[in-house]
């Protein structure tokens, strides 16, 4: 009690501690040449005293302002390419206008050429990490997406676009939102040589936005700034191409910015898959570096209209708003084969053959809006519309084989299918900021409405050979499905400040959520009609979900540090019920303890390191409780588990940065370690040469049942780092990329538990040309390798090389060539081990400044098809191939 008091004691002689009085400094960074406007650059104070650091970003206008405390000052101005600024400040009550303060281009005694190719120019402000666009050279036709892929830690290799080994969540455009939830339109629509500078950072919430208390919820984000003189201009490109096979590609882009009014409207509909896109478009290689780039499987057909909108409504509103509407079709045949290496599964192989002819149709409406209530009141909300419509058959033809080579079972199965769906959310987070600085009430609510339906019609036929002779069944069945959904969560903070460099922050969340699932089959029977109820698809159940979360923590800001340690005490409820034939209730509550922790460091301004702990649960889903079996194919099932408990996730996250601007030298490193406590992992049960029964679900020779179940624990952890740095004697900018996974984690197979421990590893080496006015060359060489151990007999492993080589090379005269060149080598691989392909084009440019072009492209010159791969995995090694589109001819 005693030290309670005095606890108190101090607490109140802190909140009663006067605060020093502030001074507004302000400024605009302008161009020393041009008078231009600088946005982005960084702009900071470090008083004389006691080195108290005061920073900020200047905005669209280079303007900046900064809230002091008395004080003398050295205020320091940077950009990338521009020689630092500094001159001293007296802050003394009464505001401070600088006026322009112009930075001069660091043009040193470098040619034009040895500057581009010396200008990597990387640069660490905080926790951002900005890249001169200039620095990075692309073709004159290259986009955004095609700057972006050349940055250093920025790859797309598995289809999702990743910055420092994180996925980037959003795209911004001069700090503005821009085709928010769809980063390759955002990437797409803006040309490259429009980008003066990239910035990547973990954006903050809302949240913390307002209460200026890391809350830990951040998004990985990348800002393109853009030239100032495209920010008052009308720009846009157009295109067209058809060719052999009755292959076309037709897009259009057109961008109208008026200073904070700006509008984007990208069309474009193609029947050529993005790979082939790229290399017929001259664009770069978006592959992977620890692997070569694959397209999605199958010819795919698309149209997409997109249309972005930004405007400002003097200093109280910012509001942006998008619409997408996206129309696919694509045709896939795939065949592969699984060799499996455990227990009573070993020596099975299982192949099958599938073909698919699928369409559907999105819209999407998003908007944001930032509106100042007051001098001390700022409302930001969120609203976003998703409806979209599916069609699609598929044919499935699957076997298991025995080790012997003869045949355990065989199905086939047709199906056609259509759904409808529409997604409703909004978020809204209103926040005040007292007049004591540090003092906040903010508070946030987000809801969520989902509902869907499908209609699913089966033709199933299977096969199994049993001691007692074969069986042989065959059945038409629909299967109709409603699922409704909800979600309403809030969030309350408030945050105090108890010293000048000391916050506290009190938050309270509650969520609330609801699922209804109805699912009804019926077999055709007899007359033709859908009668025949099928119990082991139908069920109907509701899922009811409720959290409440109270959280404490302390933050402490000093000049180079940032740390914030707290806990937060979690409530959660479940309940299920199931109806239909197999009705349960499952009812659990669980109450947790949470710390947290994050730390931010920053050495000077060229490095910095972030460490952060959080851990968190999630509770098992519907369709992980729901004990209904998927037999959509027949050889391999799958049900739910109503008994999963909720699992518990600890993370470690660590990121270390450095540049020097200077030699153009870079280097990021982010690794992240986990552990689960009740881990939800698949259990499979695999049937030999003879018949099983799980529960009420009985297996053929050769069939699988996969469960979901809890384990005790697992762990893993990843790392990423890249080095980046400029090669003036080749013009060139080299990066080094590796790439590490290990996971431990426990699996079930017929009951025995055993654990899996597998490892993945990857680098590359990519060189980039930056300093040639007419040749843009990319080399790139990657090598990735993955083992798994486990109780099988042999380890499985994998080992894959692969490379890419492409140019875009100008000799003069408006001629244009360009080559692209792909491969990779696995000697493990049965189809193809050596695979490949090589584009070539040839055109030429007309019209002033060369603004229209003509060219020819074939590619896949050789009609090579490189589809094959091969994948391994803890339980099985697996090959597949899928249909590609070959040789294509495109003018």
């Amino acid at each position: 009690m005693l030290r309670l008091a005095r606890l108190v004691c101090v607490a109140a002689l802190l909140l009663a501690a006067p605060v020093s009085a502030q001074t507004e400094v302000r400024g605009r960074i302008v161009d020393a040449i041009t008078n231009e406007s600088l946005p982005g650059a960084t702009v900071l104070a470090e008083r004389t005293t006691d080195s108290l650091r005061v920073g900020a970003a200047t905005d669209l206008d280079g303007r900046f302002a900064l809230d002091l405390r008395d004080g003398l000052y050295t205020l320091r101005a940077t950009f990338v390419g521009y020689r630092p600024l500094s001159r001293e400040v007296r802050a003394g009550g009464q505001p401070v206008d600088l006026g322009p303060l112009a930075l001069s281009p660091d043009t040193t005694i470098l040619t034009d050429t040895q500057v581009r190719a010396l200008r990597t120019r990387v640069e660490i402000r905080g926790d951002t990490t900005a890249y001169n666009a200039e620095a990075f050279r692309v073709n004159p036709d290259a986009t955004a997406a095609d700057l972006v892929r050349r940055l250093p830690g920025v790859t797309d290799g598995d289809g999702v676009l990743r910055a420092n080994g994180e996925e980037v969540d959003r795209i911004l455009v001069d700090g503005k939102e821009f085709f928010q939830g769809d980063q390759e339109a955002a990437l797409d629509a803006l040309p490259a040589d429009a980008i003066r500078e990239v910035q990547v950072y973990d954006k903050a919430s809302d949240q913390e936005e307002l209460t200026g208390f890391d809350d830990g919820e951040t998004e990985q984000t990348i800002n393109l700034v853009t030239k100032p003189e495209r920010r008052q201009s009308l720009f846009g490109r157009g295109r067209a191409g058809a060719g052999s096979n009755s292959r076309y590609e037709t897009e259009m882009k057109a961008n109208r910015f008026d200073g904070d009014r700006r509008v984007s409207l990208t069309i474009g509909s193609y029947n050529v898959d993005r790979d082939t896109r790229s290399a017929l478009m001259g664009e770069g290689p978006s592959g992977s570096p620890f692997g070569m780039q694959r397209s999605p499987e199958g010819i795919i057909r698309s149209t997409s209209v997109g249309l972005n909108l930004n405007d400002s409504w003097g200093d109280w509103a910012e509001v942006s708003a998008s619409y997408a509407y996206w129309g696919s079709g694509r045709e896939t045949e795939v065949a592969l084969d699984r060799d499996y290496l455990l227990l009573d599964a070993a020596g099975q192989r299982y192949s099958q053959s599938s073909s698919a002819d699928r369409s559907g149709a999105r819209h999407s409406l998003s908007a944001r809006a930032k509106i100042q209530l007051s001098e001390r009141t700022d409302l930001r909300l969120d609203p976003r519309l998703w409806i979209s419509a599916s069609d699609g058959k598929t044919r499935l033809a699957a076997q298991t084989l025995a080790p012997t080579g003869d045949l355990l079972s065989r199905s086939r199965t047709e199906t056609a299918a259509n759904g409808r769906s529409v997604d409703a959310s909004v978020r809204g987070t209103l926040g005040h900021a007292f007049a004591r600085e540090g003092r906040t009430l903010s508070g946030t609510l987000r809801l969520n409405s989902d509902s869907a339906s499908d209609e699913v019609i089966d033709d199933i036929e299977r096969e199994f050979r049993l001691l007692s002779g074969d069986s042989l069944d065959a059945f038409d069945r629909r299967t109709l499905g409603e699922r409704q959904k909800w979600v309403t969560r809030g969030e309350v903070v408030y945050t105090e400040p108890l010293s000048e460099t000391l916050q506290l922050m009190v938050g309270y969340e509650p969520s609330v959520s609801f699922q209804s699932t109805d699912r009804d089959g019926r077999r055709l029977d007899a007359a033709g009609a859908y009668t025949r109820p099928d119990a082991s698809v139908t069920a109907a159940s509701d899922r009811w979900f409720t959290s409440h979360e109270s959280r404490v923590g302390l933050q402490r800001t000093s000049e180079r540090f940032t740390g914030t340690l707290g806990f937060g005490l979690r409530h959660e409820r479940l309940t299920f019920d199931q109806g239909g034939p197999r009705a349960f209730t499952v009812e659990r509550a669980e109450t947790s303890f949470a710390p947290f922790a994050r730390i931010q460091l920053s050495f000077g301004e060229r490095s910095s390191l972030s460490l952060h702990y959080v851990n968190s649960t999630q509770a098992p889903d519907a369709n992980q409780l729901r004990d209904v079996v998927d037999d959509s194919n027949p050889l391999r099932l799958a049900t739910g588990n109503p008994d999963l408990r909720t699992p518990l996730y600890h993370n470690a996250f660590v990121q270390f940065r450095t540049a020097n601007p200077e030699a153009g030298t870079s280097l990021t490193f982010s690794g992240n370690m986990s552990a689960s406590v009740n881990p939800i992992v698949p259990a499979t049960f695999i049937a030999g040469a003879d018949s099983m029964r799980v529960g009420e679900v009985s297996l053929a020779p050769g069939a699988q049942l996969t469960i979901p179940v809890n384990a005790d624990r697992s762990w893993g952890g990843f790392g990423f780092a890249v080095y980046s740095r400029p090669l003036a004697a080749l013009r060139s900018n080299v990066n080094l990329s590796v790439n590490a996974r290990y996971s431990n984690t426990p699996t079930r197979i017929n009951d025995l538990d055993t654990m899996v421990q597998s490892l993945w590893g990857g680098g590359s080496v990519a060189l980039t040309t930056s300093g040639m006015e007419t040749l843009d060359l990319s080399l790139r060489y990657g090598l990735s390798a993955s083992a798994a151990w486990s109780d099988a007999p042999s380890t499985p492993r994998s080992l894959v090389h692969s490379s890419s080589v492409s140019a875009d090379w100008r000799p003069g005269y408006g001629l244009v060539l360009t080559s692209r060149v792909i491969g990779s080598l696995d000697p493990d691989r049965e189809r193809e081990p050596l695979a490949g392909r090589i584009d070539l084009g040839v055109g030429t440019t007309f019209l002033a400044n060369d603004e229209a072009q003509v060219r020819l492209t074939v590619s896949d010159v050789l009609d090579s098809r490189p589809t094959a791969n091969r994948v391994v995995r803890e339980q099985y090694i697996e090959e597949r191939d899928a249909l590609a589109l070959g040789r294509i001819v495109l003018l």
